[in-house]
Order: structure tokens, then sequence, then C-alpha cells
């Protein structure tokens, strides 16, 4: 599916470029680099990267209402990785991180149909940011913008966006509804919160018995494994800001509940504390806490553990006068309960990552 997807938008583009009679301004790319050096050791997985990522990012505006965005990533790894299961951490070549088209009608009316990345829910304990063939209805209620409520039906697939449910399964979905909110009641400190009502449907087999080595409860093989409990519930999350002095101060919280899970099987909690000194400088120190099935281990975040993970995490983010990040991250975490796929894990990477810049 995504080879169509990305053909429409090349199709579009030298369409639209060709009949702009030379107003760039109508189409706007961009680009970023990055690159690091990654280091697991868990139960199954040894690996060693450096990983080189080169991104584009495009905005195509036909008329008032309507515009189409793009972004893909170029992949180039250099190491070694020693996996018994495989990983979804490191995928090197193409990878297709978003591409659709948008349509604003009223000013509180927008909608988005595509291969939509799962970032906006921004909650990486439900889902991380990967892209589902999606529609997105956007709601912005107040003409302050301090509401927004977002719903979303999509198709979950792999990281490839090729469906890994076989010709006689049910077609998987994701029903999800999200409300954010944004209020600053003083003058250097605010305050953000979300939450978001989810539900995943047919899951494939496949789905499961991958999600079985990231944490989650299944069993059976490849072509009959099913999910143990389904996946309906809740998610919520609030992150505040306060500056002292020229000092930024800020506190990070999310959670995650699965209704349909027994108990000490289905909940998920994140927190995090961050330091900003000065305009160069960001420290951060986090603690995870995610049982085995709170969601999907197949589609959460790889950087926090997937599920049935506990353990305390930190960063350095280092920034310069041209915006260039230097970043230092480290996490350890330990299995909550018993497992035959997961164990004691280290994760440690050094990177850099540029601005987006306009060619």
């Amino acid at each position: 599916m995504y080879h169509l997807l990305i053909l429409v938008f090349f199709v579009f583009t030298r369409a639209s470029i060709a009949n702009s009679s030379g107003y760039i301004e109508d189409f706007n790319l961009s680009y970023q680099f990055s690159s690091g050096f990654f280091k697991v050791n868990d139960k199954f997985d040894n690996s060693e990267l450096i990983r080189t990522n080169f991104s584009l990012r495009s905005k195509k505006n036909v008329n008032l209402n309507f515009s189409y965005h793009s972004a893909f990533t170029f992949s180039f790894l250099n190491g070694y990785s020693s996996s018994r299961f495989g990983s979804d951490n490191y995928d090197q070549g193409f990878n297709l991180d978003e591409v659709y088209g948008f349509y604003q009608g009223l000013n509180f009316f927008a909608l988005k149909f595509g291969a939509i990345n799962q970032e906006f829910h921004k909650n990486e304990l439900l889902i991380s940011n990967i892209p589902f063939p999606a529609l997105v209805l956007e709601l912005t209620p107040l003409q302050d913008k301090t509401i927004q409520i977002i719903l979303e039906k999509a198709i979950p697939t792999s990281r490839s966006l090729n469906s890994t449910a076989v010709k006689k399964e049910e077609t998987p979905s994701f029903l999800s509804g999200s409300i954010f909110t944004h209020f600053s009641p003083l003058l250097g400190f605010y305050i953000n919160f979300s939450a978001s009502y989810f539900r995943f449907q047919n899951l494939p087999h496949k789905v499961a018995y991958d999600s079985g080595f990231h944490g989650n409860t299944s069993s059976g093989f490849e072509n009959n494994s099913l999910f143990e409990f389904d996946y309906e519930g809740v998610a919520s999350g609030a992150n505040s800001e306060f500056t002292y002095k020229g000092i930024k101060f800020g506190l990070e919280a999310k959670f995650i509940r699965n209704h349909r899970a027994k108990e000490s099987y289905g909940e998920g909690r994140y927190f995090s504390l961050n330091l900003e000194p000065n305009d160069f400088l960001e420290l951060n120190v986090f603690h995870i806490y995610n049982e085995s099935d709170s969601s999907l281990a197949l589609y959460n975040s790889t950087a926090l553990g997937h599920n049935n993970v506990k353990g305390l995490g930190g960063g350095i983010l280092f920034k310069t006068k041209k915006n260039i990040n230097y970043s230092l991250r480290l996490l350890t975490t330990d299995i909550i309960s018993d497992s035959a796929f997961r164990g004691k894990s280290k994760q440690f990477s050094i990177s850099m990552e540029t601005p987006y810049a306009n060619f």
C-alpha cells in the first residue's frame, strides 16, 4: 500500500510544481540529518549499531483549504545485531514516516487521510511514532485553540505498512478519541493535559506472535497465535513547565489502563523530571512501569522497553547556537512478571541531530 501512496505523492508534486507558474512558496521541501551509536543488551538481543538517518519532509498547498504532507527517512546502519527474535528497532533502508492529505474546512474543523504517524497521541505507553492508514478528524471548538479533539479510525499494520493479516483474517482496526488542553495561567508557566480512549480489534495472529516477544501475553505459533486479552481502555497524560530566573523546571506524567486485562496485567505509568539551567543544556530523569498487557507491545515505544518492564532512565541534551542537538541516554529495566522471552535490559545511546532546513 505504501508504494501506492508514494506514487500518488510524487505525481501530485510534479503536477503541482508544473502548474505553479513559479510560485515556489506553495511547495516546501526540508531535510534533516541525524546519526548515533546505539547499544542494547537484554536476554535475547545484543546489538551495537551506528545508525545514520537522512529525513525529508514536504508540504504542498493546493489551495487555501487543502494541502498534502509527506515525510520519509533513509537509514544506514553499521555494526552488528545478535537477536533471536529480530528487532523492530533497526530498520535499514527506506522508511515511510507519513503521507497524508489535509483539508481545513471551517476554523474549528479539519480532516486528515492517508498514512498518518501516530505520534500525535503523545503517549508512548499507548503507541509510538509509526504510520497507520487512517482517517482523522480534528476539532478545535475554542478560538484560542486551547482545546483540541481528535477522532481516528485506523488500520494497524507493520512498520512497513504491509498488512500482517492473512487473507482469511478480518481487517484489523484501531479506534481512538482524544482530547488535548493547554493552559498558561501565569507568565512562564503552562500545563498541558491529554486523555484518550482506544480500542484494537481483529488483530492478526502474526501481531500476537511478535508482541509476545516484547511483553504481551499471547499463545500459539505464528499462524495461529492469539492474545490472552483484548485491548480497550484509556490513556492520559500531563506535563507542565515553570521558568524561574531563566531556569526551566519540567514535570511529565503518563498513564494507561487496558480495561480488558486482569489485575496486575493492564496498567502502565511514566514519570519524568526535566531541568534546563540555560538555553544549551537539558537534563532528564524518568521512571517507567508498564505491565504486560496495557497496550500492544509491537506498536508502543521501543525506547521505553515495550511491556512487562520497570526501570529508571535519564539523559543529557546539549544544544548549540545553530540548533544542533547532541544527546546521551541510558535506560536500565527489569521484568515485572516472569517471562520466557524477557529479562533485565540496558539501552545506551549517544547521538546528534540537526534541525529541519529548507532546500
